[in-house]
């Protein structure tokens, strides 16, 4: 699975499975906008949805979600649910002081 790694998880009260990012263009996109969110807070719920979007599987490792579901996403996840799972996503995928980073920003009003 060239270091793929799947975990079980609970956000919120909502049990779930998060699957490690790909070292894909996707991965560049979540990478730069994990070094913009300290300045322009509000990318923290763009960064949420998209790894949401990519990490959010099945025991298997299948993506629950869509590119074309982003909107969605947003539309639906709640602000707490975002900043656990992008906290648990990129602690998985190996960018856990990123993620430390994103936490401590991401403490603005929903």
């Amino acid at each position: 699975m060239l270091g793929k790694k799947i975990i079980a998880a609970t956000i919120g009260d909502e049990a779930c499975f998060i699957r490690s990012l790909n070292a894909g263009k996707s991965a560049v996109t979540v990478i730069e906008l994990l070094q913009r969110v300290g300045n322009e807070p509000a990318l923290f719920l763009e960064l949420g949805a998209i790894l949401v979007c990519l990490c959010h599987c099945d025991a298997q490792g299948a993506r629950t979600y869509q590119d074309a579901q982003l909107d969605e996403i947003k539309e639906e996840a709640s602000f707490a649910y975002l900043q656990e799972f992008t906290q648990k996503a990129l602690e998985i995928s190996g960018l856990g002081e990123d993620a430390e980073a994103v936490r401590k920003n991401s403490s603005i009003a929903p």
